[in-house]
């Protein structure tokens, strides 16, 4: 079976307490300048692909829906994630530097921390957790800052490139390579690329079509 993780869930880090929020306040100018819009009716497309099914794309859709998530403290916004006739819900947060992504087209929730955009090139962040049942470490890393980028026929400017190695631990054995995750993310855009490769094979996510409220 092949095990590279997808859009949302790159990394399993199970979330112990969650609780909805009972008001949604406003996603602020900031927010909106942020490397994850979050403003309600924003849309995303990607076309997806993997090692496994080569020639073969699917679609996926995220759109923020104006819904909030308290989960360990932290106020995460939702999105639905439609892929095909399913719809797996999403959340995203940013605050001071740090962007998670929480939710799984598995179904099962996660969160994974996939930039600190206060960073500079060559620094570094350290996470653990768990998944398909077995514990992780994830070293995160910004690669690049300021570039240009270029998806499906698009140039992107002001895109950060961050980067997550992925070691796993099986049967309580050493932790060996697990997967490695690249993001391209455009400010004031999102998310624009995603690409994991791991032991197990490789998928990948473009930006397509996007529409920021």
């Amino acid at each position: 079976m092949k095990r590279t993780l997808s859009l949302i869930a790159v990394v399993a880090l199970i979330i112990t307490s969650c609780k909805k929020s009972g008001t949604n306040p406003p996603a602020n100018d900031e927010k909106q300048d942020s490397y994850q819009p979050v403003a309600t009716g924003s849309y995303w497309k990607y076309n997806q692909s993997n090692s496994t099914n080569v020639g073969v794309t699917a679609t996926m859709t995220i759109t923020m829906t104006g819904e909030t998530l308290t989960a360990n403290s932290l106020l995460y916004y939702k999105a639905t994630a439609i892929k095909g006739t399913h719809d797996y819900g999403n959340y995203f947060y940013h605050d001071n530097g740090d962007y998670l992504m929480m939710g799984a087209l598995t179904g099962v929730i996660e969160k994974s921390r996939y930039l600190k955009d206060d960073l500079q090139v060559g620094q570094t962040w350290e996470d653990s957790g768990v998944t398909y049942g077995y514990p992780i470490k994830i070293v995160g890393k910004i690669i690049e800052k300021g570039i240009n980028r270029t998806v499906s026929g698009k140039q992107y400017t002001n895109v950060i490139h961050s980067q997550l190695n992925i070691t796993q631990s099986v049967s309580g054995g050493p932790y060996v390579d697990f997967q490695t995750s690249d993001f391209y993310i455009a400010k004031g855009i999102g998310l624009i690329e995603i690409r994991n490769m791991s032991t197990r094979g490789s998928d990948y996510s473009e930006l397509t079509e996007y529409s920021i409220k």
